[in-house]
């Protein structure tokens, strides 16, 4: 038997004592140094697997004192290592049966599997030895029970892991105050409070005086252009009303004929001009023409060929406008009547200087005019009447 076996006498002995006083329950005594635990080296003393095994004998000399000490120091000091530890540790010698607990260097408590279990390392004999089962409290239970890892699995099946979790369903949380700027969770409300002051980023509807970073002058992108950019850049411009310019400005050259509101280039009226005479001293080609002016004009207007050579009917009657506003007329009448009233084909605007007459047909007719008017005149025949064709002449103007 191993020398642990001396707890037995004394746990039988506890044993007796609680069945003396059934129902008593007793106060934990006060910690004390375990016996003969400062015994000289003389007053204590091992008596040996032999005698401990074979215990007193039947000799009525009762046993050395040295003894005595020896066995209330070893029980005494069993009892105080089991109140400190709980559980004894596990021992290579030991022969542990069904059931039998042992500690392991590392402090796990695992349970015998078998009887007769001795030499076994409770971490490496998974078939002599197994972790210490406890009873699994119903689930829900919420005191100072022993929980089992069965206990704590149901207890956190439906929760979420701190680290990375992955709700499901309508999560909820606090929700913190809108210029709260941690890790703290944001709630939906949290978002919608803090987006109530910002514009959204498809047409965004801004208000106040937004501001924004100033692009680099030239920038030609989708950047936002602030007032201080398009002051810089139309800082070098012309208005579009009333634009003054200055330097050499240019532009696009029209076709030549373009009669629209385009701005003309200096190329544009070159072209133009290239067809056209000047004003001073032009040198015409070709057929010019120029309005006639007015018979008697006398001015620096163009004078064209019409105006210098009047066209005239070449017929039996007509008339001609010289340039000097000198008008010719002339025409035939027969004296049907005695006198007879003719009227000029071109009446005279201002009157008649000149009217004669002659015959015609080898008769002698005498004659001579009435009256004179700037329409007409009349003509009196001595001869009367006749078939004989009178032709006249009249100078007016």
């Amino acid at each position: 038997m191993k020398r642990a076996a001396f707890l037995l006498p004394l746990i039988a002995l506890v044993a007796v004592f609680a069945q003396a006083r059934a129902g008593t329950l007793y106060a934990e005594p006060a910690v004390r140094n375990a016996w003969a635990d400062t015994a000289s080296s003389g007053d204590i003393t091992d008596p040996g697997d032999a005698f401990v095994s074979a215990g007193w004998p039947s000799s009525t000399t009762p046993p050395a004192r040295q003894y005595f000490n020896w066995i209330l120091n070893f029980n005494s000091n069993g009892i105080r290592y089991l109140e400190q530890n709980g559980v004894s540790t596990w021992q290579s010698t030991e022969d542990y049966p069904l059931y039998g607990i042992a500690r392991d260097s590392s402090g796990v408590v695992y349970e015998s599997l078998q009887t007769s279990n001795t030499g076994n390392t409770p971490s490496t004999s998974s078939s002599w030895w197994g972790p210490l089962l406890g009873e699994t409290p119903t689930a829900g239970d919420n005191s100072q029970k022993l929980a089992t890892t069965a206990f704590v699995h149901t207890a956190v099946t439906g929760l979420a892991p701190l680290a990375s979790p992955t709700f499901t369903g309508t999560p909820a949380a606090p929700t913190p105050a809108t210029a709260d700027s941690t890790t703290k969770i944001a709630t939906t409300a949290y978002v919608q409070n803090n987006l109530a002051s910002y514009a959204p980023l498809a047409s965004p509807a801004l208000t106040g005086t937004p501001t924004s970073p100033t692009a680099t002058a030239g920038t030609n992108t989708t950047q936002v252009a602030t007032t201080a950019f398009v002051a810089s850049a139309v800082s070098g411009l012309a208005p579009l009303a009333s634009p003054t310019f200055t330097g050499t400005p240019a532009a696009p050259t029209a076709t030549t004929g373009t009669n629209t509101t385009q701005v003309s280039t200096t190329a544009f009226v070159h072209n133009s001009l290239a067809s056209y005479a000047l004003l001073a001293s032009p040198a015409l080609t070709g057929t010019p023409t120029s309005p006639t002016a007015a018979s008697n004009t006398s001015s620096t207007q163009i004078a064209t060929t019409a105006f210098a050579n009047p066209s005239a009917t070449v017929a039996a009657s007509g008339h001609v406008t010289l340039p000097s506003g000198i008008i010719i007329e002339w025409g035939t009448f027969t004296p049907t009547t005695n006198p007879i009233s003719v009227s000029f084909q071109y009446a005279f605007p201002n009157g008649v200087f000149s009217l004669t007459w002659a015959g015609y047909g080898g008769a002698t007719n005498v004659g001579y005019f009435n009256s004179i008017t700037k329409t007409g005149f009349s003509w009196y025949g001595g001869q009367g009447s006749g078939s004989t064709s009178i032709y006249y002449m009249a100078i007016g103007h």
